[in-house]
């Protein structure tokens, strides 16, 4: 529960300071005396966005603070898990600077905004006007009961099976997607490959083609160089072979007269051996360079396959690269049809299962929305609505076998739409006159109707609500009189277990109230200003009365405002 509020430069307020009871806490003030801005502070506090706008002119940054005690497991709980420091109290503060940077704290440690709204959840429960439109939305209505109800557990349930089925259908329907697209391109990908394979090419076997080619085409000439060089070094009577042994003999001779000559003898042995080892070298090369117009014209033929697929799919390594990738595709497409097989009966048993736990939630719902319905009928006829009937209508969309755009469960062999909460559409349905025919709730309710309605569901809630602190920003719009006085002992019963803040304009309401608060607009140094008081008993009769009565506080509104507050303590 919150046990201090303190604001500083937020807007209109200078600097406020409020104690709390932990029971029914009533705010009032003209309008435009700045009540709102107690509520957007409290909002922004537990979690929702703040910009530099909100501080007040002529201040650097504008300071929110709440001070909470006894706080509950669950606060305690997230506490823990995040790191945060524990004590008997808990403070939250948010600085919001004028120049557009902001900071929260919990316990003086730095917390980002997620955190903060996710504490927020745990600690105090908003309802404003606002929320009115949101009753007569039946997209929320479904959220409504099963926030009033106690079936979480089958809820949880059915979500974690629910959860598998969405991601086994998202993963069944990117692989059918990844097929089809594969098929598409695949389509154009076996001609292809049906291409490469007819040719059936080999790594550089064009280079190689080529080389053997250029060989082949030019071997008359290589034949006449080759058998010319080798007659030259060792083939012929005059060859240099024979030319080097003649020198060699001389140069023995010659030695015999000049033994310096002995040093170049050795030279010469060596360029007669290589000389022999050129011309063995030569002769290969003739006796290998057979010409044969057969063996030209099939090589001319494989290069010129294998230009062609070069001249369509690019050098023979990147048409190696995509014969492999298309082979890699095609065995994709084989593994992922017993994929999809696969899949796709998991799918089936897991649809049958959501449909199996999907029956039991609805069971649940209908059960308790007809629980809940008495209760509403009852807390409706207190607030002074006599004749008064309250249905909760259930809706469930059947679908085509085949339809897989949507998620669809099996219930009884048939096919049904489902989502995270089920297969149940709801949709409150109401009646207030006697005589009159139930209708939908946006259809038939007032404005003064559809607060009543939502003040008996939060008074459902409280008694299943771990929350501990409910904030009612004028729900009270649309009612008077005795109405209130019913709404005023509804809300004094929710405030028996939960800490209630509530802003009114209505005296009956303002009556109930365990501490009373006022606030008010006045001129500052040429800047208006709101202050917040804490009212005594006399300060709280003067208010209601008024409230009653305006400015001008009369003998009988006194009256009026003391028999109002004895019977709200009665």
């Amino acid at each position: 529960m919150i046990k201090t509020i303190r604001i500083k430069n937020f807007i209109l307020i200078d600097n406020i300071e409020i104690n709390l009871s932990p029971k029914l806490n009533i705010i009032t003030g003209e309008t435009g005396s700045g009540k709102s801005m107690l509520i957007e502070a409290l909002l922004i506090l537990f979690g929702s966005r703040a910009s530099s706008e909100y501080v007040r002119k002529g201040a650097s940054k504008a300071i929110i603070e709440a001070e909470l005690t006894a706080i509950n497991k669950k606060v305690i709980s997230f506490l823990q898990s995040n790191e945060f420091d524990i004590y008997d109290n808990l403070i939250i503060r948010k600085e919001i600077s004028i120049k557009g940077s902001n900071r929260s704290f919990i316990n003086d440690t730095p917390v980002n905004l997620s955190q903060l709204k996710d504490l927020g959840d745990l600690l105090i429960d908003f309802h404003g006007q606002h929320e009115h439109q949101s009753l007569l939305n039946s997209m929320n209505h479904l959220s409504v009961l099963d926030n009033v109800s106690d079936y979480n557990q089958s809820l949880l349930e059915y979500k974690y099976q629910f959860n598998k089925l969405k991601d086994i259908n998202s993963e069944l329907n990117t692989l059918i997607k990844m097929e089809s697209d594969l098929n598409h391109k695949l389509s154009y990908r076996h001609f292809v490959y049906d291409e490469i394979i007819k040719v059936n090419p080999i790594e550089k076997e064009d280079e190689k083609i080529e080389k053997e080619l250029s060989l082949l085409e030019n071997s008359e000439q290589i034949l006449s160089y080759a058998n010319d060089i080798y007659e030259a070094l060792y083939g012929s009577d005059n060859s240099i072979f024979n030319d080097f042994s003649d020198i060699i003999n001389k140069i023995e001779k010659l030695s015999q007269f000049n033994l310096e000559v002995n040093e170049q003898l050795n030279e010469i042995i060596s360029a007669k051996i290589i000389t022999k080892e050129v011309a063995s070298t030569i002769k290969a090369i003739a006796e290998n360079s057979e010409f044969s117009n057969e063996k030209i014209e099939e090589l001319r033929l494989r290069f010129s396959q294998l230009k062609g697929l070069r001249r369509k799919y690019g050098t023979i390594s990147e048409i190696l690269k995509l014969k492999l990738e298309i082979e890699e595709e095609n065995q994709f497409i084989e593994n992922n049809a017993a994929k999809i097989n696969e899949l796709q009966m998991s799918l089936q048993e897991l649809q049958i299962k959501v449909g199996q736990l999907s029956v039991i939630l609805s069971q649940l719902r209908e059960k308790s929305a007809s629980n809940i319905a008495s209760k509403i009928i009852e807390s409706l006829n207190n607030m002074g609505i006599k004749y008064v009937d309250f249905q909760t209508k259930f809706f469930r969309k059947k679908l085509d076998k085949n339809d897989n755009k949507k998620l669809s469960c099996v219930i009884n062999d048939e096919f049904y739409e489902c989502n995270e909460n089920g297969v149940d559409n709801i949709e409150f349905y109401i009646t207030t006159n006697k005589g009159q025919e139930i209708a939908p709730l946006s259809i038939v309710a007032s404005g003064g109707e559809i607060s009543r309605i939502m003040l008996a569901l939060k008074k459902i809630t409280s008694d299943n609500d771990i929350i501990d602190t409910m904030v009612f920003d004028e729900i009270d719009t649309g009612i008077s009189g005795r109405i209130a006085q019913m709404v005023g002992s509804i809300m004094n019963q929710i405030a028996s277990k939960k800490q209630i803040i509530a802003i009114t304009h209505l005296p009956q309401i303002a009556a109930f109230g365990d501490k009373n608060f006022a606030i008010r607009k006045s001129e500052d140094d040429s800047i208006e200003v709101s202050r917040a008081f804490e009212l005594d008993n006399d300060e709280k009769l003067n208010e209601i009365a008024k409230m009653i009565s305006g400015e001008n506080i009369t003998e009988n509104s006194i009256k009026s405002a003391l028999e109002l507050i004895n019977f709200a303590k009665d």
